[in-house]
């Protein structure tokens, strides 16, 4: 089992203001990171998104992004397991009681 990406109240915050501060921990802007590309990924599909993109959507260098991921594979392979780790997490609750991640749910 993987450990929790993010606590719910890292949820809230836009990812762009996890860089804001240098003294900022590295978990947080991990996971800010992994929120933008989770994001673009849904607006522009996987392909079309480059780690410019993501780089450019939260105010940092490509080569800071460099820092937290080694390639958009990687970054890709976070996002299924922050899926994976909020579908069990939720599972058993239902998809309202998930946190608003800035996505619309499925309708049903």
């Amino acid at each position: 089992m993987y450990e929790p990406i993010a606590k719910e109240a890292d949820l809230a915050k836009p990812p762009a203001r996890a860089f804001a501060s240098r003294r900022r921990d590295s978990v947080s802007k991990r996971f800010a990171a992994l929120k933008t590309a989770a994001q673009l990924f849904l607006e522009k599909g996987y392909r079309p998104t480059s780690l410019n993109d993501v780089a450019r959507r939260l105010h940092i260098t490509k080569p800071a992004l460099y820092h937290y991921f080694h390639n958009k594979e990687e970054i890709l392979l976070g996002c299924y397991r922050w899926g994976t780790a909020m579908e069990e997490s939720y599972g058993n609750h239902g998809i309202n009681s998930a946190p608003n991640l800035g996505v619309a749910s499925p309708r049903r």
